[in-house]
């Protein structure tokens, strides 16, 4: 290989390794962002969750969750934005196949419908089509998932649900647990199961708090509002958890380019080192024959 060749090489490398490394610099960035908005949504659901484990006993079935009969389910699908994260994207897909199968070994007649959060998350959702599915009834593809999204989605899955829509709603997330560690997680989202708001909490005595306008209506709205915050919640870790996967990339990939420019430079200097021995030895072989 040419001096000259070997020099580009080196230069496009050395361009590459910048891009890498400040696009694991802006991952970290946004990572620390999404980390931050999910963290600030735990206390508001811890409070809503002592709520509903303090009014659900005692009262009749809530109409969320309640069994429904119908020939649909709903998967909720939250994937990356962007590529270039490693094997999220993969992984998600792996998980919604995972609750997919699960649901058509069970129930081979269901048809299943998807709402997906993310610009992969559409893609994946299309794959799973099957003849007779509405299939993706809504998609949420903007960079920031806000409260109003969460809002919109609550409304329309709890609607489906009352109508005899669908039987049970599911959400497909990547939960973030550390920077290296990241857990694709189906979570049942109805029919809504307020034992499982249980198991970790400390409930309050519902005897020491006056609720307006009254216990009924403050159950049914906490309901909702937990159900619109365990899916804003789940969106911001799948955020944090695709910026945790695309650093560690970015980082693996700037690693590996300076090792080629290592071993590119080394290369390099060989092939001039050589060049100019070659040189040395023709002009000394020139001089022996002049004298000659």
């Amino acid at each position: 290989m040419q001096t000259k060749a070997i020099q580009q090489k080196i230069k496009s490398t050395g361009s590459i390794k910048k891009i890498t490394r400040t696009m694991e610099m802006v991952s970290v960035a946004k990572m620390k962002k999404a980390i931050a908005i999910a963290d600030g949504c735990k206390p508001f659901l811890h409070e809503a969750r002592r709520i509903i484990a303090a009014l659900s006993g005692g009262r009749e079935t809530h109409p969320l969750s309640a069994t429904r009969e119908a020939d649909k389910e709903l998967v909720i699908v939250v994937a990356g934005q962007k590529g270039l994260c490693g094997a999220y994207n993969t992984n998600v897909f792996r998980q919604v196949y995972k609750t997919v199968s699960t649901i058509r070994a069970t129930y081979p007649d269901k048809h299943i419908d998807f709402i997906s959060i993310g610009k992969y998350a559409e893609k994946i959702a299309r794959k799973f089509g099957r003849e007779g599915d509405q299939h993706i009834i809504a998609s949420f593809i903007d960079a920031q998932f806000a409260a109003s999204d969460s809002r919109v989605i609550t409304g329309r899955i709890a609607s489906g649900f009352l109508d005899g829509i669908y039987s049970a709603v599911h959400l497909v997330y990547t939960d973030f647990t550390s920077v290296s560690s990241q857990r694709p997680t189906t979570v049942q989202l109805l029919p809504f199961n307020p034992d499982a708001q249980l198991s970790d909490i400390d409930v309050l005595e519902a005897e020491e708090y006056l609720f307006e306008p009254d216990r009924d209506a403050v159950y049914h709205m906490a309901v909702r509002v937990l159900l619109e915050n365990m899916i804003v919640g789940s969106v911001e870790r799948a955020r944090a958890a695709e910026h945790a996967s695309r650093m560690m990339a970015m980082k693996t990939a700037t690693d590996n380019a300076s090792e080629m420019l290592g071993e590119l430079k080394l290369y390099y200097n060989k092939v001039r080192q050589a060049a100019i021995t070659q040189e040395i030895a023709e002009i000394s072989s020139g001089a022996i024959a002049l004298n000659r």
